[in-house]
């Protein structure tokens, strides 16, 4: 019921279903001539928001209407998301899942 409720409200400001992830949610936003892509994972009851600063009002305005639906707690950086750790260093930025799978692991040791 949660998830049926959490997909139509986040399709209905405008986002569309990944069509190989049903998880993940984007919306393609052409601004001062640029396309630019706004993407939301769900997980559970958690949300993660990316976008490039050229659109970061109309991330913000959907995160405000997404707001009015569920209680969202924003973070300016998510350092971890289901146990994906993000990193951003120089310009680059990465993902892992190192110390998920070292905890998987190390039950086997």
């Amino acid at each position: 019921m949660w998830e049926q409720k959490c997909d139509s409200t986040i399709m209905k400001l405008g986002m569309e279903h990944c069509p190989h992830e049903p998880f993940v949610f984007k919306k393609e936003i052409i601004k001062d001539g640029h396309t630019h892509l706004m993407i939301v994972l769900v997980w559970a009851n958690d949300f993660a928001f990316a976008a490039d600063k050229a659109i970061e009002v109309e991330l913000d305005n959907f995160i405000g209407n997404l707001g009015k639906e569920f209680t969202i707690t924003v973070k300016p950086c998510v350092g971890q998301f289901i146990s994906i750790v993000f990193e951003f260093l120089d310009g680059v930025s990465s993902m892992n899942q190192n110390a998920y799978l070292d905890s998987i692991l190390s039950e086997f040791s």
